[in-house]
């Protein structure tokens, strides 16, 4: 609660696109030490991805947090209205391209089952065959 509480206030103060901080800016505020970094960390160590879910989760909650991946990227307090509606139109153009990718992934999984299936079915003939050429060709050496 105290942390989110403590990004509320940074992004409050940071209204606008033109003010928009990156995570890991959010955290270096915060005096908060990232692990990638190899440093020493104590136990009140949070990474940049927890500071990202807590944003998260205070958009969930309704408060006016809007991203940008333009410059660098960032997350600000929306200040007009436009900067919302920008970002929901960006993340649904996201949701579809992945929704279009999954549908992708599911059909080429579906014909590479069909593949397999088919040449179950024609190598278990296809052995048979074989079985019978050698047959025959054991046959004709006798």
């Amino acid at each position: 609660m105290a942390l989110e509480k403590s990004i509320l206030s940074i992004l409050k103060s940071h209204v606008g696109e033109e003010n928009k901080l990156t995570q890991y800016k959010i955290a270096d505020k915060l005096g908060i030490v990232d692990k990638s970094n190899n440093q020493d960390f104590n136990f009140d160590y949070v990474s940049c991805r927890q500071v990202r879910r807590i944003i998260e989760d205070l958009i969930e909650q309704g408060y006016p947090i809007v991203s940008t991946p333009s410059n660098g990227g960032g997350y600000f307090w929306q200040y007009k209205p436009e900067e919302g509606l920008e970002c929901a139109r960006r993340i649904r153009r996201q949701a579809v391209k992945l929704f279009l990718k999954a549908r992708r992934i599911r059909n080429n999984s579906r014909t590479r089952q069909e593949i397999f299936h088919f040449w179950e079915i024609n190598s278990s003939n296809l052995s048979r065959e074989l079985q019978k050429v050698i047959i025959y060709k054991d046959d004709v050496k006798v």
